[in-house]
């Protein structure tokens, strides 16, 4: 978008590349001005040569690059992506995990992204932006938050001024592919796409004709689309800019697998689009297992319950099975109650004892930006002993005040939560954590109650004595992955145990604040991601004075194992 650069001719350093006979015959057509796209759909692909499925139909339609991600890690620093077709080799990210398992059978991986892209190579050429182009990709992922997928920008890396052609995946798991013409064009698929399941996605454009087909089949089609914008730049994988563009996601940077990335200068026809997805046979299980047939009028699905000896992800938390949906907000205040399979779209509030809310999901209504507070609590009045599992808490209109789960006296199990300011908050008393996906947060760079914006973590204590916080995946908070504070009572008796962990300026950051120091402070066995702002990982946790003798031990950085470096607060 924006406006338009001069034209510059693309450079090609490859060496001269094999024409196939149906792209020799698609361009004599094209100089003919035949009916070039509806012929080319008709004319047979070559025979496909020995070895991968896979790279022999993404050859027989000439690509211009082809981006298989199947390369492992060889260091600490960002690698590359081979273009198997170009001469424009990809700069993955270190954070991003190669050689995971791929799409295709033939056993090349594919690489898992997280929170930032792939550019090319500061030896990659700028090309022309084509007018006549498919774009081609397998993605999965469970992640709530979309991202771009794959684009066209000026820059090789970082803000750019020009930027079309994409492919980008929206919050509600929908895919659109967009070009510009003085105006953006998209067509876009149905929802559904972040379910786990590996899934094939192309876009073509030419003329006027835009189309898009997932999993072999065209799903929608634009026309009287008059040209791409023109610029020259370069191909971007995994992140890019989305501004003005319409359904963008919260997050540009897509968070899930890649594999088998290719740019062809024609597009493909649907003959050629079915006979690529065809060639990925046997595909791997999906991120989602399966789940087990369920009794007539029932969700039932068997979760796990040995928390702590697994990483929680989407597949495990969260809301299942078909919900009933609850108009406006829904306070709870018979005792024993026990709330099952609705879809709420406001607050929820426990406010009885012993009350159950199981297999719900909490969205908290449009509640402006005024809202200070969760949308699931149970914290109020006398409220003891509440168990909240197999929730998902997420806002539809999320704000900087707006917090997820709040809780006193309850036990938070496999909850999926995002997308709000903080994940849970703890005030009071006898509060077990487990098993929960706290993910995707939402940072605020300015919030009035804080002087540097806000500060988003996916656990924090505000007090109370006997809390465990035990086998959860806690994640993204900008502040901290769980703060520990006394702002609302003393903390004693907590238990940070067997955890994965990543986020925030330290990952487990704690203080006293004038109260006295903690008694019973545990923190063991945790896994860090070594992804904290503050360094390479090694200085992931703060604990209080070590006066305080508390136990900790065990923790360490998840890919490398190297252990915790502990820092004393008063130091």
């Amino acid at each position: 978008m924006s406006t338009a650069a001069p034209l510059q001719p693309r450079v090609d350093r490859r060496a001269p590349k094999r024409r196939s006979v149906a792209s020799a015959l698609a361009v004599s057509l094209v100089v003919a001005g035949l009916g070039v796209l509806d012929l080319v759909a008709a004319t047979p692909a070559p025979a496909a040569p020995t070895g991968s499925p896979v790279t022999a139909a993404v050859d027989a339609d000439d690509p211009s690059h082809h981006w298989r991600l199947g390369e492992s890690a060889d260091g600490p620093e960002a690698v590359a992506g081979a273009d198997r077709a170009g001469a424009s080799d990809l700069v993955v990210p270190a954070s991003a995990v190669r050689g995971v398992p791929g799409a295709s059978a033939d056993g090349d991986a594919a690489t898992a992204f997280a929170g930032g892209g792939a550019v090319v190579g500061e030896g990659s050429e700028r090309e022309g932006g084509p007018q006549s182009f498919s774009l081609e990709v397998w993605l999965r992922t469970t992640d709530p938050g979309g991202g771009k997928i794959l684009g066209f920008e000026d820059e090789r890396s970082g803000e750019s001024r020009h930027y079309d052609r994409h492919l980008w995946m929206g919050d509600d798991g929908r895919v659109s592919f967009g070009v510009y013409d003085g105006r953006t064009s998209v067509v876009r698929s149905a929802g559904g796409l972040d379910d786990g399941d590996w899934h094939h996605l192309v876009a073509t454009y030419r003329g006027s004709v835009m189309r898009l087909f997932v999993d072999g089949e065209m799903v929608g089609e634009r026309d009287g689309v008059t040209r791409a914008q023109p610029f020259a730049g370069f191909w971007r994988v995994g992140d890019g800019r989305l501004d003005g563009w319409p359904s963008p996601p919260a997050a540009t940077a897509f968070t899930g697998d890649l594999d088998e990335v290719a740019v062809y200068d024609a597009p493909l026809s649907p003959e050629r689009v079915a006979a690529h997805r065809a060639a990925v046979t046997d595909r791997p299980q999906a991120l989602r297992p399966p789940a087990p047939p369920a009794p007539p009028g029932q969700g039932a699905v068997v979760r796990p319950t040995d928390f702590g000896s697994y990483r929680p992800d989407a597949s495990t938390t969260g809301s299942y099975g078909r919900l009933t949906p609850h108009a406006g907000d829904l306070t709870i205040t018979t005792p024993g109650q026990v709330v099952e399979g609705l879809d709420v779209s406001g607050v929820l509030r426990i406010k009885a004892d012993g009350v159950t809310v199981r297999r719900t999901t909490v969205r908290g209504g449009d509640r402006g930006p005024e809202y200070r507070g969760a949308i699931l609590m149970a914290l109020e009045g006398d409220q003891r002993g509440a168990v909240i599992e197999d929730v998902t808490v997420r806002p539809s209109h999320p704000v900087v005040g707006m917090n997820a789960v709040q809780v006193s006296s309850a036990t938070v199990r496999r909850a999926d939560i995002s997308r709000a300011t903080d994940g849970i908050l703890v005030y009071g008393d006898d509060v077990t954590l487990v098993g929960n996906y706290v993910h995707h947060l939402v940072h605020y760079p300015r919030d009035p109650s804080q002087r540097d914006g806000s500060h988003d973590d996916a656990v924090q204590v505000e007090g109370g004595s006997r809390t465990s916080i035990v086998g959860n995946s806690l994640s993204s908070g900008h502040n901290a992955g769980i703060q520990v504070t006394q702002n609302h009572a003393r903390v004693r008796d907590l238990l940070i145990d067997r955890n994965h962990l990543g986020g925030g300026y330290l990952t487990v950051n704690t203080s006293e604040k004038g109260k006295g120091p903690y008694s019973g402070f545990r923190m063991t066995d945790n896994r860090f991601a070594g992804d904290e702002r503050n360094g390479d990982g090694v200085q992931a946790a703060i604990t209080g004075p070590t006066r305080d003798a508390a136990t900790i031990r065990g923790n360490v950085v998840a890919t490398t194992g190297k252990s915790i470096r502990v820092v004393d607060a008063d130091s």
